[in-house]
């Protein structure tokens, strides 16, 4: 009797373990940069959203999914993307996308993701 509580222990373990895989919201980040390197944008901004569904101050899942909302044509879907990354921490935006530094240029710290000077 006691190794059948033993086997149903590890089973069960087991199914949650499965449970929670791809729910991570690194996995779905992964997934979304796998899907954005081969080209497949409506999987790519699936993922992505689901990363930012899970956390929504996920800067990284916002800066990816501002991408393919970008290789897809969607330039306003993008500049949301890019403005929330943004807001949620300027400083690690401004490094991911080489912005300039605001003190250096001698402008505003707020950016305008939607001028289109950021697409060019």
């Amino acid at each position: 009797m006691r190794k059948v509580k033993i086997y149903i222990a590890i089973l069960g373990m087991t199914v949650l373990s499965l449970e929670t895989l791809g729910n991570n919201n690194t996995d779905y980040i992964n997934q979304g940069k796998s899907h954005l390197s081969e080209l497949d944008i409506k999987n790519a901004i699936q993922a992505f959203s689901a990363a930012i569904e899970k956390k929504q101050n996920e800067v990284d899942a916002y800066l990816h999914r501002a991408k393919a909302y970008l290789i897809s044509g969607n330039c306003e879907k993008a500049a949301e993307d890019y403005s929330r990354a943004y807001k949620l921490n300027p400083e690690y935006v401004q490094k991911k996308l080489n912005i300039e530094s605001s003190k250096q240029s001698g402008h505003s710290t707020e950016f305008d993701f939607t001028d289109p000077k950021y697409y060019e």
